[in-house]
């Protein structure tokens, strides 16, 4: 291709070059705005049932080496409640406030489980490795641990 052709030349696909606005090129009818419209509710739809997917319980079930602890009716706790739970020479200091539970403190090095703060349904537990200890929200009522206030 000579120096005069390329300054002449149109390349397939342009031929109306670049005179029409972005917005009047791709125009959006009313029949895709439409189903945009249908499509973003949808998703807000499955996004909110992924929030509400995790069940409020009201039970908080601690577990160290798949041995139940202690149970706690989150409903029924007054105040603010600390206590401790000891593990081969370390420990996790457990903060109970009503309707939610997290690990106050904790001497485990990577710190995971006093990251995670408070929880208040079953969609995601608090897990210490290192001292092998879980806390999960249950909704189940039987054989329940009373924090009494000190």
């Amino acid at each position: 291709m000579r120096w005069h052709n390329i300054k002449t030349h149109r390349y397939k696909g342009c031929e109306k070059g670049f005179s029409q606005p972005f917005l009047e090129k791709y125009k959006l009818k009313k029949e895709n705005m439409i189903w945009l419209a249908f499509f973003l509710l949808l998703a807000l739809v499955c996004f909110v049932i992924w929030q509400l997917q995790g069940k409020v319980g009201n039970v908080a079930v601690i577990r160290q080496d798949g041995k139940t602890v202690k149970k706690i009716d989150l409903n029924t706790v007054t105040g603010t409640r600390e206590f401790d739970i000891e593990y081969e020479g370390g420990h996790n200091t457990v903060e109970v406030q009503r309707g939610k539970i997290r690990i106050k403190e904790a001497d485990c090095p990577d710190k995971v489980c006093v990251n995670t703060g408070y929880i208040s349904t079953s969609a995601v537990p608090i897990v210490c490795l290192p001292h092998k200890l879980t806390i999960t929200i249950d909704s189940e009522k039987e054989d329940v641990d009373v924090i009494a206030g000190k």
